[in-house]
């Protein structure tokens, strides 16, 4: 008994060494947090910059942020890695009645609860994209507000503004579903200028609409397919606006019909990456397949935060070269962006997290060991050495908690085993 008093005694120390390790282990293949989600590999031009407060909660933060970028099914494996190791904990607990058990698991439960709210309700650090290249700007083409239905009801417009300003975005567009009195003329919030957009739902799928000149009256199209497919042709020119389509719902309900939508006058661009868990399930399998549509049909790749106000960290940025954005009017803004997206070559760069891809299957549940060790390589030095200290801390706390020092106490009077 004295023995497995011991070994658990020293249990701490010896979890806090191995996460020590792979830690280390990690900074030896690292890897850079931001890839092209176009091209592959690691995104040239743009780092990402992790604030003060983002590194001294480095263990927290980093969680933090692979759960905002987990797919549907990645969450649910997450949901239960975080549950069941409540359990796994107790199996390295002496004894105990069922009751203390029990009310053990609430509190863990109840601590699983507000991680999550802290995660992913709370203005807590993130990181925000930087570039050398002072014509480089980031800019969102799809984000929401309370005036959504499905906007978090304190995720005003200046909310939205003040949010993706700690992301690192100079501009985006405000697209709330379906409410052209939503829909408000450019604006400046400091460094960062809200533009004018809006999203139609329309036959099972979500038309991104930026810049329209005017309110769209989305009753005349809501006439099946015919509806859909007369609003997209009909968009850009009668409008003089930009149409983004909309992953997951393209390829959820008109995944056969997507290259005849692309052929139409008004789409121009299409999200390749979209932060919202069910876009980030959906796009891992219909990447290729959207990239070479875009690349057929010369529509540019897009990318959405989709941010509603329900997480925190941004996923993706689009990257534009718009040369003097930084003295210019968000209407002047506005015009250079649809500008550019109007026009020929390189018009976006897509820059996202780095992420493990969701696995089929069952294989789902691998997928939170996966994602740790991918952020532990994506970590920089500085917030590595965050991680190992926080690791010995929270061994430190571990063994100076009171049941600790019973358990030890318990254990210090009985006569010791073998010869």
């Amino acid at each position: 008994m004295r023995r497995a008093a011991a070994e658990r005694k020293h249990l701490p120390a010896v979890l806090a060494a191995l996460g020590t390790v792979l830690v280390l282990l990690a900074q030896t293949a690292r890897l850079e947090p931001l890839t092209d989600a176009v091209e592959g590999g690691p995104f040239r031009g743009a780092a990402l910059e992790f604030p003060a407060g983002w590194v001294m909660t480095a263990p927290f933060s980093a969680l933090a942020d692979l759960l905002t970028f987990s797919g549907a099914r990645q969450a649910g494996a997450w949901l239960l890695w975080l549950t069941g190791s409540y359990w796994l904990w107790r199996a390295f607990r002496p004894a105990s009645s069922a009751r203390r058990a029990w009310l053990g698991w609430a509190a863990w439960l109840a601590g699983v609860l507000a991680f999550l709210a802290w995660a992913l309700l709370t203005p807590r650090p993130i990181p925000r994209i930087a570039f050398a290249d002072p014509e480089l700007a980031a800019v969102d083409f799809h984000s929401h507000s309370s005036c959504s239905h499905d906007g978090r009801p304190d995720f005003t417009p200046d909310a939205n503004a003040a949010w993706h300003v700690r992301a690192g975005f100079r501009a985006g567009f405000l697209t709330d579903h379906n409410k052209e009195d939503c829909a408000r003329p450019p604006r400046a919030y400091g460094p960062y200028a809200a533009l004018t957009g809006t999203e139609l739902s329309l036959h099972g799928a979500h038309v991104v609409v930026l810049g329209q000149r005017g309110p769209i009256d989305a009753a005349r199209y809501q006439r099946g397919q015919a509806g859909l497919e007369s609003l997209l042709a009909a968009a850009g020119p009668a409008h003089g606006a930009v149409v983004v389509l909309s992953l997951p719902e393209y390829w959820v309900h008109h995944r056969g019909e997507l290259d005849r939508l692309a052929m139409l006058a008004g789409p121009a661009g299409i999200e390749i990456s979209n932060g919202s868990p069910k876009a980030l399930e959906v796009q891992d399998a219909a990447r290729p397949a959207v990239l070479e549509l875009a690349r057929r049909r010369w529509l540019f790749p897009a990318c959405a935060t989709d941010n509603h106000g329900w997480g925190q960290a941004s996923f993706c940025w689009n990257v534009m070269r718009l040369p003097g954005h930084a003295t210019r009017s968000p209407e002047d803004l506005q015009a250079a962006v649809l500008s550019r997206l109007r026009g020929g070559g390189e018009r976006v760069r897509v820059a996202e997290r780095r992420r493990v891809a969701t696995a089929p299957g069952a294989r789902v549940l691998l997928d939170p060991l996966l994602g740790l060790w991918v952020l532990l390589r994506t970590l920089t030095p500085v917030s590595a050495c965050a991680m190992v200290a926080w690791l010995w801390v929270l061994c430190a706390v571990w063994r100076a908690a009171p049941g600790a020092r019973r358990r030890t106490s318990s254990t210090a009077g009985l006569p010791k085993s073998g010869p």
